[in-house]
């Protein structure tokens, strides 16, 4: 079940449905709803947006395989408000409270990406380019 948030809406809304939708990133692949809490997110406009939230481990969320279903890097996540999609992510850390039985979940904006991946190896055109004339 997915928390309400209660704020003014246009429109008359006087509540927020969130919903938060955890899938692979490869294969888009829906992993699980979970509900999370203390939940906030940014959209930047030069920088990738993040998102922090915490998921409580009770019954219903251990029904799910937590530990796939959250698994850095692998795993993206979609915070729907109302039906729509407000933000998407990878997910980047998780760190479990034992004693508060809760994950705390970070991610990054899609964007992010971009940040890590490193060319290893140079390639030189030179060669391969020579024109004869």
């Amino acid at each position: 079940m997915s928390p309400i948030i209660t704020q003014d809406l246009p429109g008359g809304q006087l509540s927020a449905n969130y919903k938060y939708i955890f899938v692979d990133t490869l294969s888009s692949q829906v992993l699980a709803e979970l509900p999370m809490v203390d939940v906030s997110y940014t959209k930047n406009l030069n920088e990738a947006g993040t998102f922090n939230g915490s998921l409580p481990i009770t019954s219903a969320t251990a029904a799910n395989d937590i530990y796939e279903v959250t698994l850095p890097g692998k795993t993206s996540l979609y915070v729907l408000r109302n039906g729509e999609c407000v933000w998407g992510g990878i997910v980047s850390t998780r760190s479990y409270n034992i004693r508060e039985k809760i994950l705390d979940i970070t991610a990054d904006d899609f964007i992010s990406y971009l940040d890590r991946r490193f060319l290893w190896k140079t390639y030189s055109l030179d060669k391969a380019c020579k024109i004869s004339t």
